[in-house]
């Protein structure tokens, strides 16, 4: 069985995601003119030629000192705005939060590769974040994308249906999962939340994965906005 949150119009926002030398001046020390002495037999004084002994420089080797990311607070933080159905926690990430998660190596991450690779630069895209206070097998994330009917009209209509699922995740373990479509970023796409399941049985399906069902189909004829 799984544990089931439903919300309806929560959007999926997604992130479209990026010495100097010194010179120095040495000052010449100035030189007195001698005066004048009674003429006398120089002496010349032998000079020694032992060569001067050369000090050694011993390299200390440097540990350098690596600070991990600090662990998520649990419960998790209120400044998050989190929102909280039966145990499981879920959020949609700002794009300053999504570039942080894809420079973490320390965070677990699912689908990261779409924003990485600008997938998500052409096609609708979602982000969520995810954390079970128990834990999960696997996860399944339900979302509709939609755009407007045409240039002229805005009314949103539906062209398909988002699927993405992941799974395992640790008791309190936060999780970024992108929910990556094929449907082209066109007449202001949006990818809307519709369902989020955190299921205790084992998976008979694929894990990760992204699967979109278009239901309208796109015209061509359609500008492409960037």
């Amino acid at each position: 069985m799984g544990k089931r949150i439903r919300r309806r119009a929560v959007s999926l926002s997604i992130a479209i995601v990026m010495a100097m030398g010194a010179t120095g001046a040495i000052a010449a020390t100035p030189t007195s003119k001698p005066s004048a002495k009674p003429s006398v037999k120089a002496t010349t004084k032998a000079q020694s030629t032992k060569k001067p002994v050369a000090k050694k420089y011993v390299a200390k080797k440097m540990n350098a000192k690596v600070t991990p990311s600090p662990a998520p607070s649990w419960p998790p933080s209120k400044k998050e705005k989190w929102t909280l159905e039966t145990n499981l926690y879920f959020r949609i990430p700002s794009k300053k939060e999504q570039s942080g998660v894809l420079s973490n190596k320390y965070e677990k991450t699912y689908f990261s590769d779409a924003m990485k690779n600008l997938t998500c630069n052409r096609f609708a895209c979602g982000v969520i974040q995810v954390i079970s206070a128990t834990g999960c097998n696997w996860w399944e994330i339900d979302a509709t994308v939609s755009r407007a009917t045409s240039p002229t009209d805005k009314t949103k209509i539906i062209m398909g249906t988002l699927r993405t699922l992941f799974g395992p995740t640790k008791p309190q373990q936060r999780v970024t999962a992108w929910m990556v479509s094929t449907e082209p970023l066109q007449l202001g796409t949006t990818t809307t939340l519709q369902d989020i399941y955190c299921y205790h049985s084992v998976s008979i399906e694929k894990l990760p994965s992204n699967t979109y069902t278009a239901i309208t189909a796109s015209p061509s004829s359609s500008p492409t906005n960037s």
